[in-house]
């Protein structure tokens, strides 16, 4: 497949991050992140097919969502770029009680697994380490390539919004004077004076996430906010609460996660789309 070439000290940077804090990629969920995990996988349970289905995890890091999805029964294929996750997801997959079918280190824009192997495909992670539009396009045909038929696709994004929020919470003056027009245009942070999980990150609006699904061939279905209102610092608060209290916070993100009103409250966008029927299947191939 080919693709546009990405600077290679955007891609390093992106893998640095990454690889300097794996054991924070699978305890967030625990210590800041409940309410994202709980709407996401409320989100599957409505639309993944029942298990033994295949699951393609993209750039799923190490695990945390394809460990969970194999004790549900599920047969997960798991792919990452970063080597240190991928090193730690074999290291976990000896030792899980549900093993992984695989587990391979890839670029989401050049998958090893044949076409239409996949009932389907997790994207949680490559959609907003990708800032050019056209990588981003070639991960969805990728991910496209490797679904059945009709078969589910979810893609998380980080929302525009919730950037400007995030930033402002956790490090207001680090920005300095920034081209925030721009920034709400192309949802890139290009001041070198940021840091670097907003600069090496690409933020989406429900709209562009639709257009890039239906671009790459796919059918979008509905893009809704995760993690509303209890996002970025909110959730902190609720790392110690009882589980019926987060079922109640779930269930609230999850009903405001449908309107449009609400979607900005978010940090995280879950869009879901399918792979268009067989029959008069005409999608752009990469």
């Amino acid at each position: 497949m080919r693709h546009s070439a990405e600077p290679a000290d955007e891609a390093n940077a992106v893998q640095a991050f990454y690889a300097s804090n794996a054991e924070v990629q699978w305890t967030r969920f625990d210590r800041f992140a409940r309410i994202e995990e709980y709407v996401l996988r409320k989100a599957l349970a409505e639309n993944l097919p029942a298990p033994p289905a295949l699951v393609a995890d993209i750039g799923g890091g190490n695990g945390r969502h394809a460990f969970h999805l194999a004790q549900l029964g599920y047969r997960v294929r798991l792919c990452d770029l970063t080597q240190k996750l991928v090193a730690d997801a074999r290291r976990r997959n000896t030792t899980a009680a549900s093993h992984l079918d695989s587990v391979d280190c890839c670029d989401a824009r050049e998958l090893p697994w044949p076409d239409a192997c996949a009932d389907a495909v997790l994207l949680l992670g490559p959609m907003y380490c990708l800032a050019d539009r056209g990588d981003r396009i070639a991960v969805l045909r990728e991910a496209r390539r490797v679904l059945r038929p009709e078969a589910p696709l979810f893609a998380q994004l980080l929302s525009r919004v919730a950037a400007l929020r995030s930033l402002l919470e956790a490090a207001p003056g680090a920005g300095g004077i920034f081209d925030w027009q721009d920034f709400l245009r192309t949802g890139i942070f290009r001041s070198e004076r940021m840091p670097d999980f907003f600069r090496i990150h690409y933020f989406s609006t429900p709209a562009e996430a639709r257009r890039e699904l239906a671009d790459a061939g796919l059918e979008p279905g509905l893009v809704r906010g995760m993690d509303g209102p209890a996002s970025s610092f909110g959730q902190r608060k609720l790392a110690d609460a009882p589980d019926h209290i987060i079922r109640q916070w779930g269930e609230i993100a999850y009903a405001l996660g449908e309107a449009a009103d609400y979607r900005s409250t978010a940090t995280h966008l879950l869009a879901v789309a399918r792979r268009p029927a067989a029959v008069g299947d005409h999608a752009v191939r990469a």
